[in-house]
């Protein structure tokens, strides 16, 4: 199929990310796979945002085996140019992940490319820790993947906006202070609404409690 080379933008970078997140790339098929009960907007957001792209058409389907929904692209130029950014064919986790320079160099696209690893990856939580006996909860967000060159891109990414990611096991970066998470927010933004909605509602009560 004749596809549309897309430019490198803001979308592109988002995209990319979401690969490099919840997505595979074989020879002829790119699939983005997630929850269709909690994230299936974000999956309706994905083809989309595919489509215009790279002027194919995307597919979504349910699997019946699983409480997942899959976004397919059907071409092997698109598999191809995914490719020849840096994407592996095949196994992430043991091929690994080169971001595409164009990426690295340009701080607005790595927010992008953040935007769309958070949004495939993450989630945002109410943070319970107990201190002298007294129970204090506070807004989390939580990024996790395998691949320790995503984590670091991701890490790297909040301390160049000034904010303070912590590692604490081997899998997950979190963002536990409240000011910086809402900054992240305001400047990464997201496309999930299932994301939106969690902050949204954290911060009411937050504000609710007068912390």
């Amino acid at each position: 199929k004749k596809i549309t080379i897309p430019a490198r933008d803001a979308r592109y970078a988002e995209f990319i990310g979401i690969v490099i997140g919840d997505g595979h790339i074989d020879r002829y098929q790119v699939t983005v796979t997630t929850n269709n009960t909690t994230d299936l907007p974000h999956a309706q957001h994905v083809r989309s945002l595919a489509e215009s792209l790279f002027g194919i058409t995307a597919t979504l389907r349910h699997r019946s085996d699983s409480l997942a929904v899959v976004v397919t692209l059907s071409s092997k130029a698109v598999c191809d140019l995914l490719i020849g950014e840096g994407l592996p064919q095949g196994s992430k986790q043991r091929l690994g992940v080169c971001f595409p320079e164009w990426i690295r160099n340009n701080g607005a696209l790595k927010m992008d490319c953040v935007r769309g690893l958070f949004d495939s990856d993450g989630c945002v939580f109410q943070d319970t820790h107990t201190i002298n006996g007294k129970t204090y909860r506070s807004m989390g967000i939580a990024f996790a993947n395998n691949e320790p060159n995503v984590l670091q891109f991701f890490t790297e990414t909040l301390f160049g906006l000034g904010m303070h990611p912590t590692q604490t096991s081997k899998h997950r970066v979190f963002l536990r202070r409240s000011s910086e998470i809402e900054r992240y927010f305001e400047l990464v933004g997201t496309s999930n609404p299932k994301h939106r909605f969690r902050f949204e509602a954290l911060r009411k009560l937050k504000i609710r409690r007068g912390a």
